[in-house]
């Protein structure tokens, strides 16, 4: 079974602010059920119970708990942003992508498909 997690400590700007954001019509819903999360781990309810009663599972309400630990209450406000790698393809590959589909043609067909030869390049399409 899980370790029962401890109840959040929320103070009582916080909590009103909570409150209200999660009450507003104009607030967008993944901001309202971060705002229900918190609230109901502030009164020592389970991850479990809260996952139960939001509908959200166990590791979106872990999420939410160590964001508002760690960042206070503008983690509810703005979400995480992914920091994504930019690949980018080197002249020689461009090349060889140029070549093979311009001046080839795969076995038992009419043309190429990109989704069958980036693989094989380490790219994707």
């Amino acid at each position: 079974m899980f370790v029962r997690a401890p109840a959040l400590h929320v103070d009582e700007a916080q909590k009103s602010q909570l409150e209200s954001m999660a009450r507003a019509g104009t607030t967008p819903q993944k901001t309202a059920r971060k705002c229900q999360v918190i609230l109901l781990a502030s009164q020592g309810m389970s991850n479990y119970s809260i996952a139960q009663r939001t509908g959200l599972s166990r590791p979106t309400i872990l999420a939410a708990r160590v964001a508002f630990t760690e960042r206070g209450i503008n983690c509810i406000r703005r979400s995480k942003k992914r920091k994504r790698s930019r690949r980018v393809l080197t002249p020689e590959v461009e090349q060889r992508i140029l070549d093979t589909t311009l001046k080839t043609r795969p076995a038992n067909a009419t043309h190429g498909a990109s989704e069958y030869w980036p693989q094989s390049w380490g790219c994707r399409a």
